[in-house]
């Protein structure tokens, strides 16, 4: 048997690993179906670490509930983000679609966690 085949990635891989693995598993489906003698990777299985799956949970509404769990925002810049801005899908050019309100909070909490890691 062949070497066993694993497709990794991470951050952004979240998003891509999953459909290269689905195309991936089907393309071997349907050779071993054709063609039943032919060689097909041994596929395993996928490993993502820290993966973006869905920018609308896992960009800046996740950084702002990390944030806050990890004391780098106070209760306020907090609770005022979840009561009063939809931080979906904000991206770095994003911020014109925001209110002044949230356009403000944001720039606060870009200046409390830019020195995080």
């Amino acid at each position: 048997m062949y070497q066993p085949l694993w497709i990794a990635g991470e951050g952004y891989g979240g998003i891509f690993v999953p459909y290269l693995m689905q195309r991936l598993d089907n393309w071997i489906d349907q050779t071993t179906r054709r063609l039943p003698t032919a060689w097909v990777p041994n596929l395993k299985g996928q490993i993502v670490g820290n993966g973006n799956t869905h920018w609308k949970y896992d960009g800046t509404p996740a950084f702002s509930q990390m944030a806050f769990y990890h004391g780098l925002i106070d209760d306020e810049l907090f609770y005022d983000f979840k009561d009063h801005c939809n931080l979906s899908f904000v991206d770095v050019d994003a911020t014109k679609n925001l209110s002044a309100r949230c356009s403000e909070n944001l720039k606060l909490f870009k200046n409390y966690t830019s020195y995080a890691n």
